[in-house]
């Protein structure tokens, strides 16, 4: 499985926000601001899948964006999947009416996009992939993360989304053999994991992998310096 990193920080910096590529075919959320760092150097034409972890606007605002990238393709026509929370297609909707995109209708949408919704623990098997839908813990209606398997790898991938402690999250970890976890340099709250809860976990679950996104870079204090790993914007992980 190949991961690359399209974002890794939060709104209040001059950096994209959270967003990853998953084999140049799948994308996992699509946050304002950060799919504009897709043209030029992605072909929409790859795109089969995209997975939607809640709808706060750095994390789902794009998708209109997308949408219509996706609807000047000339070679793969086929629908793009799409995978979120109860209500996505109703604020996709919302979406283009609040945008001024009024015009598309119902038919368009599914014209370019099969959506899916998905409740906690639902699982759901895409081409190769094998993925699990997990409530976690944030300050929106319907927050998950994803349990992510792709058929002939020994890996499992963990996503939070945004998510403070809960057991939704600890799960998403313990399924997961490498997980990108969401992080603030503020004090533990129920919004957000701290930076301390981050190396609590990497004490508690030893072997597994943890790349922290969603912080400021250049802010991240020297007690957590070597020890929090944030993947560079660009990087491309290749896991076996």
């Amino acid at each position: 499985m190949k991961i690359k990193i399209i974002g890794n920080s939060c709104t209040w910096t001059n950096r994209p926000n959270p967003q990853y590529l998953v084999n140049d075919e799948m994308l996992i959320d699509t946050p304002q601001s950060s799919t504009k760092f897709l043209f030029g150097s992605y072909d929409f034409e790859k795109l089969k899948y995209i997975l939607i972890t809640h709808f706060h606007s750095d994390h789902f605002a794009d998708l209109h964006i997308i949408y219509d990238a996706l609807k000047k393709r000339t070679k793969n026509l086929e629908k793009v999947t799409v995978v979120g929370p109860k209500t996505l297609f109703k604020r996709l909707m919302g979406m283009f009416k609040i945008f001024e995109l009024g015009y598309r209708k119902k038919k368009d949408i599914k014209e370019v996009f099969n959506i899916i919704e998905l409740k906690d623990g639902d699982k759901l098997t895409l081409g190769d992939y094998e993925i699990e839908m997990v409530r976690v813990k944030h300050n929106v209606k319907y927050p998950f993360g994803f349990i992510l398997k792709q058929k002939g790898s020994s890996k499992t991938i963990g996503f939070s989304g945004d998510s403070a402690m809960c057991d939704g999250l600890i799960k998403i970890i313990k399924m997961s053999d490498i997980v990108f976890l969401d992080c603030v340099m503020s004090p533990a709250n129920n919004i957000h994991l701290s930076a301390d809860e981050i190396l609590l976990l990497q004490k508690e679950f030893k072997g597994k992998m943890f790349y922290s996104t969603h912080h400021v870079p250049d802010q991240l204090p020297e007690k957590y310096q070597g020890k929090i790993i944030l993947p560079p914007i660009g990087k491309t992980y290749q896991i076996k």
